[in-house]
């Protein structure tokens, strides 16, 4: 009988360390999935992923302390990217329609006032995260 146990206590407790993946191991694939979709350019695919690394894996800390800098990340290329339809726009706008040049002339100062908000953002949360 005492050998039934302890083999009945044996195989519960290795069937209880199942290798189930970490809070940490599940929030990285999220940022796997979101760094892809950032490369690729899908904004907002990325972003999708990082929102369900938030809901999904609430104690995944590290993965979510990444996230933040990795949707900074993706804020700034979006801006960058804005800022250079705007920039090619306003290359083809002939200077003498004066309403249309000053109206994309006023979205390029508001571009680059965006991307300069998120090269700033992404310095700050960086060295908030080394600061840990």
């Amino acid at each position: 009988m005492k050998h039934f146990l302890l083999a009945l206590a044996v195989g519960l407790s290795v069937t209880a360390c199942k290798n189930e993946p970490s809070p940490e191991d599940i929030g990285n694939d999220y940022l796997s999935r979101a760094r892809v979709q950032l490369k690729a350019s899908n904004y907002d695919a990325a972003r999708e992923e990082i929102k369900r690394l938030r809901e999904e894996v609430p104690r995944a800390f590290n993965a979510r302390e990444a996230g933040i800098l990795l949707m900074d990340s993706i804020n700034l290329a979006e801006a960058q990217e804005e800022l250079r339809r705007i920039d090619s726009v306003m290359r083809v706008t002939p200077e003498t329609d004066k309403v249309g040049f000053d109206t994309v002339s006023n979205h390029f100062d508001n571009a680059c006032q965006k991307v300069k908000f998120y090269q700033r953002k992404l310095q700050l949360d960086r060295k908030k995260r080394e600061q840990h």
